[in-house]
């Protein structure tokens, strides 16, 4: 545990969740409106930090695409029950 590097949620990352939210709403981003904030709070750790994230939800990949940080799927989507 002692190697795993925090990401603190700040009001930086709260400002940028919520303009990532604002965004993908603007562009008409699909799916955009069920991205939930847990999910776009922590995106924008992510990125503030530089660092990725593994999951296993397409919000992550929706996010990335005005969030810099990468998005990795643990494994392919629809493969775990």
């Amino acid at each position: 545990m002692a190697g795993f590097r925090q990401a603190p949620i700040s009001r930086s990352v709260t400002d940028a969740a919520t303009w990532a939210m604002r965004e993908l709403a603007q562009r008409g981003a699909a799916g955009a409106h069920r991205v939930r904030v847990p999910d776009a709070l922590i995106a924008a750790a992510a990125a503030e930090r530089g660092f990725g994230v593994l999951h296993y939800d397409r919000h992550f990949d929706t996010l990335a695409t005005v969030l810099a940080f990468t998005s990795q799927w643990v494994e392919p989507a629809g493969s775990i029950d």
